[in-house]
C-alpha cells in the first residue's frame, strides 16, 4: 500500500476572514446552564442537543432552551459525555459515569453494565445503524472508555472488546459507519486509542493508518458516500494531530501538530456538503481543507473564544454553513459555552483569502513541475517578508526571497535548475511578522 506523508502548515491569518461571522451561546447571553460543554449534536430538525460534564443536557431549537437534569428526568447523574436522537425520534443520552440512556419522548430506560450487558459505565461515542433499534436490522453502537464496544439491537447485546480478540484496546474512541443503499451490508470503523478497527459483519480487521496499527484514533468521516459502497474518501483525526486521508488504496497524511505544537491533537472531524473538511484541535482551534488550502481560526486571528475545541456539529441553511463548537479557553483556562462560525457555501477560498487582507499566497503554477515554476502573492500594504521552502518533515531547505517588498502583486520564478532541490514534495511558506501563509508544491524533477 502506497504512502504519502506531508507535513503541513497551517495558514495562520491574523484577521478573521469576513467571509465569517460569529455567534456565541454562553451563561452571560443564554439559558444555557454551563458553560462547561462535552459535545453538541444537530439531528435532522436542526434541533441542537448540547451536553454539559455538570449540568444534564439542553435541548435547543434557535429559541428557546429545554433543560434535562436530574430535577426533571429519569437520569440519575448530571454529567452527561454526548447526546444523539435515532429516525424514531428517540433520544439517546451517553453519561460520564452511570452508563446510556433512552427517552422515547414519554419513559426513560436506563442500560448500565449492573443492569444489563453494556460493558462500561463512561460512554464515549454513540453510534446509530440503519435507523436504530426500533427499525428492523437497526442498532444503536455504544463505545465505551474501559469496556470495549456494544451493540444493542432492541432485544440483546452483542459485546466486542480486547478481551475476545476484536479490538486492540478497550476504550473506544470514535465510531462512523457506512451503510450500503438498498441492503444490510455496512461497514464499521472503530477509533481507539490503539489502532483502527474495520469490521464488515463478520470480520474485525485491525486496519493499518499509512502502515501504523496502533495510532490513537479521535475522529472518523466520510466523503462522498465513503470507500467501501462508494467511491469516495475517509479521513481520520489522530491524538498527535495527524489528518489522515483514504481514498481505499493510499494514504496521504497531512500533519497539523509541528516542532513548536507537538501537542495540538484533533478532537473532531465533521464534512460539510461542499466537501470542505472542518477540523477540530485540541490546542489551536478549528481549520478547514478544502483539498489544497487549510485556513485555521484561533483567539490571536479570529472572534474564537478558546483554542481548544472539544466538539463540532455542522449545520446547513440560507446558503451557509454553521460550525457549532464547544471551546475551552487555555489562555484563562475556562470552558466558554458555544462559538457559532457561519461560512457562505458560495464564496470560495481565494476570495476568502483575498478579503482578508494584507497577505495572499497564490497556487504555484504550474504544479506539479518539472523545471521552474511561478509563486505569486499580494500585498495590501508595504512590509518585510521571507519566501521560504521546508521539507516535509518541516526543515527549511531554502530561502527565496527576504526583505521589503512594496504593496501589490508579486511574482517569483523558481528555477530548481538553480537549486540543489531532490524531487519531492515541499511547503512554501510567505512569512511577515504578523503573518503566515504556506502552500504545497510537487517537484518532478526527472521522473517520468
Amino acid at each position: 500500500m502506497r504512502k504519502i506523508i506531508i507535513l503541513l502548515s497551517l495558514c495562520f491569518l491574523v484577521n478573521g476572514l469576513s467571509a465569517q461571522s460569529w455567534e456565541f451561546l454562553n451563561t452571560y447571553n443564554s439559558d444555557l446552564p454551563t458553560n462547561e460543554l462535552s459535545n453538541v449534536f444537530i439531528d435532522n430538525d436542526g434541533i441542537k442537543w448540547i451536553a454539559t460534564s455538570q449540568n444534564g443536557f439542553v435541548k435547543y431549537n434557535g429559541q428557546s432552551f429545554v433543560m434535562y437534569d436530574t430535577t426533571n428526568t429519569d437520569v440519575e447523574t448530571d454529567m452527561i459525555s454526548l447526546v444523539i436522537t435515532d429516525e424514531k425520534s428517540n433520544v439517546w443520552v451517553g453519561t460520564y459515569y452511570n452508563g446510556l440512556y433512552k427517552y422515547d419522548g414519554n419513559d426513560w430506560i436506563h442500560f448500565s453494565s449492573g443492569n444489563s450487558d453494556l460493558p462500561g459505565d463512561m460512554i464515549t461515542s454513540l453510534l446509530v445503524q440503519n435507523g436504530g433499534p426500533d427499525n428492523a436490522g437497526g442498532a444503536i453502537w455504544v463505545g465505551t472508555y474501559n469496556g470495549g464496544l456494544a451493540k444493542y439491537d432492541g432485544a440483546s447485546w452483542e459485546v466486542f472488546n480486547y478481551i475476545g480478540g476484536q479490538l486492540p484496546d478497550q476504550g473506544v474512541l470514535s465510531l462512523a459507519i457506512e451503510e450500503e443503499a438498498g441492503s444490510s451490508k455496512f461497514v464499521l470503523w472503530v477509533g481507539t486509542a490503539n489502532g483502527l478497527v474495520k469490521y464488515n459483519g463478520s470480520e474485525w480487521i485491525n486496519f493499518p493508518v499509512n502502515a501504523e496499527t496502533n495510532k490513537w484514533i479521535n475522529a472518523i468521516a466520510f466523503e462522498d458516500n465513503g470507500i467501501s459502497f462508494g467511491s469516495g474518501k475517509m479521513y481520520v483525526g489522530t491524538e498527535s494531530g495527524e489528518f489522515c486521508e483514504y481514498n481505499g488504496s493510499d494514504w496521504t497524511i497531512y500533519n497539523l501538530a509541528s516542532a513548536w505544537n507537538p501537542n495540538n491533537s484533533i478532537t473532531d472531524i465533521e464534512i460539510d456538503s461542499r466537501g470542505w473538511k472542518w477540523i477540530a484541535t485540541d490546542e489551536e482551534g478549528i481549520a478547514y481543507f478544502n483539498g489544497s488550502s487549510l485556513i485555521s481560526f484561533y483567539e490571536d486571528n479570529s472572534e474564537i473564544p478558546g483554542n481548544k475545541v472539544v466538539s463540532i456539529a455542522l449545520e446547513e441553511k440560507d446558503n451557509s454553513v454553521f460550525v457549532w463548537m464547544c471551546v475551552f479557553s487555555l489562555k484563562d483556562y475556562l470552558y466558554k459555552g458555544m462559538a457559532i462560525m457561519s461560512n457562505s457555501l458560495t464564496t470560495s477560498v481565494k476570495s476568502q483569502i483575498e478579503i482578508a487582507g494584507n497577505m495572499q499566497l497564490q497556487q504555484n503554477y504550474p504544479n506539479p513541475f518539472k523545471e521552474s515554476t511561478t509563486i505569486s502573492y499580494n500585498l495590501d500594504a508595504g512590509d518585510y517578508v521571507s519566501l521560504k521552502i521546508y521539507d516535509i518533515y518541516g526543515k527549511e531547505v531554502e530561502t527565496l526571497f527576504e526583505g521589503f517588498r512594496n504593496a501589490g502583486k508579486h511574482e517569483f520564478i523558481f528555477d530548481c535548475n538553480q537549486s540543489e532541490l531532490s524531487p519531492g514534495i515541499y511547503i512554501y511558506k510567505l512569512s511577515s511578522d504578523k503573518f503566515n501563509n504556506s502552500r504545497i508544491f510537487h517537484f518532478l524533477g526527472d521522473i517520468q
